[in-house]
């Protein structure tokens, strides 16, 4: 598999999975829902954004969707540590997004070199 069908791969499957099951998702993340009740919906807008950048992937074989897909990874690399920093988010939170945002911008940053 190619490191940007990986990626498409790696956006649709979270996008997927947040769509159809907000809650669990969320849960992954270590979201509260209890006490923010629009992280269910705040979920699904994160996750169409990824179904979108993924079938973007998979449609346009430019290197302008490749690094749409860098900078969205990179601004939530930057999200997730300035919340981080801030003492925002639970140590879950950074943990999981982290590994989520980071795993796609090395397949981003491989897709690139190709």
């Amino acid at each position: 598999m190619s490191p940007r069908t990986g990626l498409a791969a790696h956006r649709l499957a979270l996008g997927l999975v947040a769509v159809l099951a907000p809650r669990f998702a969320g849960r992954l993340f270590g979201l509260d829902f209890a006490a923010h009740p629009v992280g269910a919906v705040l979920t699904r807008l994160m996750a169409s954004r990824n179904i979108l950048l993924g079938v973007g992937l998979l449609l346009d074989d430019s290197e302008r969707m490749v690094r749409l897909n860098r900078a969205v990874d990179a601004i939530d690399l930057a999200t997730v540590s300035d919340e981080t920093r801030r003492r925002a988010i639970p140590v879950r939170a950074t943990v999981v997004g982290g590994l989520t945002a980071g795993s796609a911008a090395l397949l981003g940053r491989a897709a690139a070199a190709r």
